[in-house]
């Protein structure tokens, strides 16, 4: 990444509604890597929106740069798997918990990476989570424990962006704790390639996994903090 170049920089980012509503108007952010932001604001104005629109899974109007190459069609196989969307519903497939954690491994893109074994077990165990849940049907584990998943798929495929978007909701208050941890662990491993971006409806939460804070009203930013 070229000096000075922040992570992720969003210009102008807009998106109407089919009748012609503002959902989101003229977001500008800059993320510079190691940084640490949450995005803040009453149910409704965007937050999940923006996240989304920043993960390219939701279409809208203006400019993503990453590491100061505009995303387009050439590289956005690419910045999707560096820029992960770890949503409040975490999506399962059919199968074991196992089975849900290799899925990204058996993409083309990943077919360089290997499950880190150990790294996965240590995950779960911090969680609390014995040998034997890696084994349990995916769709037989709780709301939690689903977010638990979608978090360590996402540190497998070695991401540069997390957007976390309520990413512990379901959680209780010991593994919000470990979460949080983790998520910063793997921040610290490399502050000049990684960044995170919460929403989260705790100030208590926002307050401990944030640098910068972004207020959004109506899909507009109405005011930021350092």
């Amino acid at each position: 990444m070229a000096i000075n170049v922040p992570l992720l920089e969003v210009r102008q980012l807009s998106r109407t509604s089919r009748d012609g509503s503002t959902l989101l108007e003229e977001i500008n952010l800059k993320i510079e890597a190691g940084e640490r932001w949450v995005i803040a604001g009453a149910s409704g104005s965007g937050k999940t929106l923006l996240l989304r629109s920043l993960a390219m899974l939701d279409p809208a109007e203006g400019e993503l740069e990453w590491s100061g190459e505009p995303v387009g069609a050439h590289n956005i196989t690419e910045y999707r798997s560096c820029v992960i969307y770890l949503a409040q519903s975490a999506a399962i497939i059919d199968g074991d918990v196992r089975e849900n954690l290799r899925l990204p491994l058996s993409l083309t893109m990943h077919r360089d990476l290997k499950c880190p074994e150990k790294e996965v077990t240590d995950w779960c165990h911090r969680f609390g989570k014995e040998s034997d849940f890696l084994n349990r049907d995916a769709h037989d584990v709780s709301g939690g424990e689903k977010q638990i998943v979608a978090l360590i798929r996402a540190l497998m495929i070695r991401p540069q962006i997390l957007l976390l978007d309520e990413a512990t909701s379901a959680l209780d208050p010991n593994s919000v704790k470990v979460y949080e941890q983790i998520v910063e662990e793997w921040l610290q491993e490399d502050l000049n390639h990684r960044a995170t971006i919460w929403v989260s409806h705790s100030e208590d939460q926002r307050g401990r996994v944030s640098d910068h804070e972004v207020n959004l009203s109506a899909g507009k930013i109405v005011g930021s903090a350092p």
